[in-house]
């Protein structure tokens, strides 16, 4: 995201918050012509249907099933449910007129039978890493996110190396996404009616 993009989400939260301040109404006709309002979810958050159609244990699951990992001892297994719910959820989001929606599909569900193929025909946009920072941030420096490595300083981990350990996870990500990408525009682009 370029500094003009951060600084126009700064300037908008700037005004709503405001707006609530001073008791106004926010209203479309407030932002430019164009402006996209859009909701995000991540697949462990929300997604649900733990082990169904094909979903193999990702890194969350095992990660969850140690109650000592999680606060309140929750895991993802249900979720939201919105692997069953997810045309009520569309519904919602489209009666609070939300015009794009950025979702997240469990690797653990697309890889184990590399099922990549049975999206490609109905998303345009993909993003490999979901959020890397705060994926390197939270499971490799303050230990909160599997597997739980950090540095004694910012954590009770049981192991982990804080001057090393985010840059090698760096690196590895980088790769990880380099590999995707070669591979769905070798196999994968050529046949999706979607590129653009």
């Amino acid at each position: 995201m370029n500094d003009l993009m951060i600084g126009f989400m700064l300037l908008l939260l700037l005004v709503a918050a405001q707006a609530s301040i001073n008791g106004d109404t926010i209203k479309r006709s407030d932002f430019p012509d164009g402006f996209l309002f859009g909701v995000s979810t991540s697949a462990y958050q929300i997604e649900g249907a733990y082990l169904e159609d094909g979903k193999s244990v990702n890194n969350w699951d095992a990660f969850s099933l140690s109650p000592s990992n999680i606060e309140d001892g929750g895991d993802g297994f249900v979720a939201d449910d919105h692997y069953h719910r997810y045309l009520e959820d569309i519904e919602t989001k489209q009666a609070l007129g939300v015009d794009v929606y950025r979702f997240s599909i469990s690797w653990a569900r697309v890889l184990p039978k590399t099922r990549f193929k049975i999206f490609g025909d109905r998303v345009k946009h993909w993003i490999t890493i979901n959020e890397p920072n705060l994926f390197t941030q939270m499971a490799y420096k303050n230990g909160k996110y599997p597997p739980a490595r950090c540095s004694p300083s910012f954590g009770n981990c049981s192991a982990g190396n804080l001057d090393i350990e985010p840059l090698i996870v760096v690196h590895n990500m980088l790769l990880a996404h380099g590999k995707a990408m070669k591979i769905y525009r070798r196999d994968y682009q050529a046949s999706n009616p979607l590129k653009s």
